[in-house]
């Protein structure tokens, strides 16, 4: 059985060869003719020709002639100068008297020393606290109430030193002697008073500005603030003759200062605790029994300052 199935499959496979047609491969080979003239003009090189450049020419030519100087041939004549027929016989010989030179001959307005309208000043400000003693004209710290100082934008002048300041229904005086940066300062015990009605040694408060209204007073209210034995304001005789000198004669300043030779009047701690006597027809320095300004220790004359939002005191250094 199995050999007639090999023997149909081998005649089935030679019957399926017999009918399958070939295949035939064809090879095409392509030319190309190339015109002789064309390939010996193509190999022929290439010569290309550039023409040289032209001369370039200045289109302005400047000329080399020399300028020729004008000399003016008029020359004007030597004139001789006018002598007078009359000279004068004399020359005065007077020479005004000197004026020393610590006495200015004006003062400009705003300048230390500058009088002051005497009274009538008056208006509405708001007073804010200051807690350390300073004087920009040089009141000693140490022989002044430093409880009592106004510390306001305009300069001090030789006039109306005393203010009246009401807030609260109350009133304190204060001295003028120091300029602000531009607020109304004054003592923080003095602000403190107005504040609350008590010493800021006793009952100490803190705040910003109060309403208050202030007028000039007369120097009698605020002489209890000076404390110099004469009851003269007591000025730096080193450093508070540009003050003294340039206030004019009849002002207070003027007329009810006294100079002193200490050398810095915030803190009382260097110089002499003495008087001293200026005579500006001898000198333009205060005379002192010591040195003029002395820069040695100064002790027992202590400026205390009442801490701020305390009722403690601290002394001053410097």
């Amino acid at each position: 059985m199995l050999s007639k199935i090999a023997t149909s499959a081998l005649l089935i496979g030679a019957s399926a060869a017999a009918a399958a047609p070939a295949r035939v491969y064809t090879t095409v080979v392509a030319t190309v003719t190339v015109d002789p003239a064309v390939a010996a003009a193509a190999a022929a090189p290439t010569t290309s020709k550039v023409a040289p450049p032209a001369p370039v020419v200045p289109s302005v030519v400047f000329s080399s002639v020399p300028a020729v100087p004008v000399v003016s041939s008029v020359v004007a004549p030597v004139v001789p100068p006018v002598v007078p027929s009359v000279l004068p016989s004399k020359v005065s010989s007077k020479v005004s008297s000197a004026v020393p030179s610590a006495v200015p001959s004006a003062v400009p307005s705003g300048a230390p020393g500058t009088p002051a309208p005497v009274g009538g000043g008056s208006g509405s400000i708001s007073v804010t606290p200051h807690d350390v003693y300073g004087s920009s004209i040089g009141v000693l710290g140490c022989h002044v109430n430093v409880n009592r100082i106004a510390y306001w934008p305009t300069f001090p002048g030789c006039d109306n030193l005393c203010k009246k300041v009401t807030s609260n229904g109350r009133s304190v005086y204060i001295l003028h002697i120091d300029q602000s940066g531009g607020a109304h300062d004054i003592s923080y015990d003095a602000w403190n008073y107005l504040n609350s009605g008590s010493s800021a040694t006793e009952n100490p408060t803190m705040g910003g500005g109060i309403p208050a209204t202030w007028e000039d007073a007369d120097m009698d209210n605020c002489k209890d603030i000076i404390k110099t034995p004469d009851g003269k304001l007591p000025l730096s005789a080193a450093n508070s003759m540009n003050t003294w000198a340039g206030c004019p004669a009849g002002s207070y300043v003027h007329e009810n200062s006294s100079l002193w030779n200490v050398l810095n009047p915030n803190a009382c701690t260097f110089g002499y605790n003495e008087r001293c006597t200026i005579d500006l027809a001898v000198s333009n320095q205060a005379s002192c029994p010591h040195v003029l300004g002395a820069n040695n220790a100064l002790t027992g004359v202590p400026v205390e300052n009442i801490q701020y939002g305390k009722s403690s005191k601290v002394t001053a250094l410097q």
